[in-house]
């Protein structure tokens, strides 16, 4: 397993080679700025979920949670700051441990940039195994933890600002999803070269 200061850059070569043994190149964005920019609408949408439940639980009031008629406000505390250190790190944790192998791969690591902490594997994975790389952190932060914590009673106010936090960083991940279910037929693999993803039917190798 390695540590990235940036994302690795695709390897053109490594790329032809893969189309030549007949990897489809996955459609999506080519930079890092355009796929942020096209997640916005599920940012929107995942944030709506976050507010939906912890509004649902009546121990929490839209008061509570900063919203006071038209305004808006939240201060900052070192739990707070805790809480959202925390959310980054499983978030990226549970992308990498269920990635196979994780700690004998060379060629997956950890890294950070300007736009966030990532995780880069250039290993061969499965279409299932794929998907659940990428939605696990969403579903598991986001959804499950906070209704556990609401049907159990302690769902409180310090909760809501890092999984909002995590519910919108997880807009690239649901996008990501989105072109693999929509591009990618059942029982293919995918591999990444860079920022470039490519598919194949069966259990690809390179």
């Amino acid at each position: 397993m390695q540590i990235f200061a940036r994302l690795p850059p695709a390897d053109p070569e490594r790329l032809r080679d893969l189309q030549d043994r007949g990897w489809v190149r996955v459609r999506e964005p080519k930079r890092a700025l355009m796929t942020l920019l096209v997640s916005l609408p599920f940012m929107a949408v995942t944030a709506a979920l976050t507010i939906g439940i912890f509004t649902l639980f009546s121990a929490v009031s839209l008061e509570d949670l900063g919203f006071a008629g038209s305004s808006f406000s939240f201060s900052i505390s070192l739990p707070l700051v805790l809480g959202i250190l925390a959310v980054l790190v499983f978030h990226e944790l549970f992308h990498l441990l269920l990635i196979p192998d994780v700690l004998r791969s060379d060629s997956t690591g950890v890294g950070i940039t300007a736009l966030g902490a990532f995780v880069y594997t250039e290993d061969v994975l499965s279409r299932s195994r794929y998907l659940l790389i990428t939605l696990t952190p969403f579903t598991i932060i986001s959804l499950l933890f906070p209704i556990v914590l609401g049907i159990a009673g302690l769902l409180t106010p310090s909760f809501f600002f890092p999984i909002l936090l995590n519910s919108m960083s997880s807009s690239v991940d649901l996008l990501t999803a989105i072109l693999v279910l929509t591009q990618v037929p059942p029982g293919a693999s995918l591999v990444s070269t860079g920022s470039i993803t490519c598919w194949k039917k069966g259990r690809g190798t390179v």
